[in-house]
């Protein structure tokens, strides 16, 4: 993550640049069935404080703002991204994520995208488990990703990551998925996490799906052998904005700030459906979200819907020196894990730091 810079020495298993720490006996809680709307008041602001999100009530709040600059208006929220303060800089983005987790379930989300080229819109899911990447500062965990890409916006890709691997395999298992949007019009992106395979859907058809039965790492690197390429670890659901035109080739264009006129460029959310499936993925009010190595929640646990607030309103969370993966630099590929982007990212500011 990109929340703070963690600079540890460690003998058997060292951390990395912004790996999270996990608070020994933290409860991932229950998933909780629901839509959530973006009422301010049941939104805690990180302020880039990203470990404070562990301590974070959520019988009083949905989300978190990670960082960012957003604002609150009648039909949702806009996630801005807005310009650098020096010229040649990667422009601030903003990303939510949700305090309640899951390991299994249906996530819905509708939204119209950034189609500036450059800028990402993301809708994801994404496991505090994390692992380093050997012979790298890079970190791979269980993601499930949307990503609307602004040289291509009409086309949203689709990707994959799972922690069990020791490579992070870019590109290899997802990539345009051949949707074909009208991207001046909200759509409803679609996660559907199940058991034996993942959906990605858009407003109800089922586009791409990934089948954990024939899923596999691609190269010996990843040391998996026969073990599926598929996430299975408690994740937190995750949407986002960020300039990406610092990653690889020109997979996401460049943002061109000097001939805007925008202060801002923003992204439209307007809710998030979240449906939990029990063991069996059968749709259930709530369920626990313990990973299959803690122990299962107290249903006491559970929150609340959020209804919305309906009123117009800005939030500026401080700005972490990089934004999410926008902060890699060139070199990245499509369907580079946001992890090792942000990783990469610290790495160089750390030594800039040293």
């Amino acid at each position: 993550m990109l929340s703070s810079l963690v600079l540890a020495v460690a003998v058997a298993a060292p951390l990395a640049l912004g790996q999270q720490v996990i608070p020994s006996g933290f409860d991932h809680g229950e998933c909780v069935t629901g839509r959530i709307n973006f009422n301010p008041d049941r939104i805690f602001n990180l302020n880039s404080n990203d470990n404070s999100r562990f301590s974070v009530d959520r019988n009083r709040y949905d989300l978190t703002l990670d960082y960012g600059s957003v604002d609150y208006v009648s039909n949702g929220v806009q996630l801005n991204l807005v310009p650098p303060a020096q010229a040649g800089k990667l422009g601030s983005g903003a990303r939510f994520s949700t305090t309640r987790y899951l390991r299994g379930g249906k996530i819905t989300g509708r939204f119209k995208p950034v189609a500036v080229p450059g800028a990402v819109t993301t809708l994801i899911t994404w496991s505090d488990k994390q692992a380093l990447i050997p012979g790298s500062t890079e970190l791979i965990q269980d993601e499930i990703d949307w990503e609307i890409v602004g040289s291509h916006p009409e086309d949203p890709e689709y990707n994959v990551f799972t922690v069990k691997s020791k490579a992070l395999e870019r590109g290899q298992h997802g990539g345009p998925s051949g949707a074909n949007i009208n991207t001046a019009v909200s759509h409803d992106f679609s996660i559907d996490w199940r058991k034996d395979r993942i959906d990605f859907g858009i407003d109800g058809r089922v586009i791409r799906t990934i089948s954990k039965a024939t899923s596999r790492a691609r190269s010996s690197a990843a040391g998996m052998g026969d073990e599926p390429w598929f996430p299975t670890a408690t994740s937190r659901v995750q949407f986002s904005v960020w300039d990406g035109s610092q990653t690889g080739g020109n997979w996401a264009g460049k943002l061109d700030w000097g001939n805007m006129t925008n202060t801002k460029i923003p992204a439209l959310f307007e809710w998030i459906d979240i449906q939990c499936y029990d063991n069996n993925d059968n749709p259930v009010a709530r369920w626990s979200a313990a990973d299959v190595d803690e122990p299962a929640a107290s249903s006491s646990s559970a929150a609340a819907t959020a209804t919305s607030g309906g009123s117009t309103q800005s939030t500026t969370s401080a700005a972490k020196p990089s934004q999410t993966a926008a902060a890699t630099g060139a070199g990245s590929a499509p369907g580079t894990s946001i992890a090792a982007l942000a990783s990469a990212a610290l790495a160089g500011i750390a030594a800039a730091l040293l």
